[in-house]
């Protein structure tokens, strides 16, 4: 499994392998948040999105201010 990161060379991502236990995270959180929806379709997985994002804004590398930019999209 693949994923791309950024890197500061020109702006340009790179791509290196996941660890595998962050891949199993973001696995575990799609999982509860398929089984949510599943069984209610507006149901609440607001706090697993939540926990996602973080996840990609770390392996991004972003910053405060570039999360902030982010979340008020």
């Amino acid at each position: 499994n693949w994923i791309a990161s950024p890197s500061a060379r020109n702006d340009y991502l790179i791509y290196s392998e996941v660890d595998k236990k962050i891949l199993k995270e973001i696995e575990s959180l799609v999982d509860e948040i398929l089984k949510i929806k599943n069984k209610n379709f507006n149901g609440d997985v607001y706090k697993y999105e939540g926990k996602i994002n973080k996840i990609v804004y770390w392996l991004y590398g972003l910053s405060e201010e570039g999360v902030g930019v982010i979340d008020n999209i």
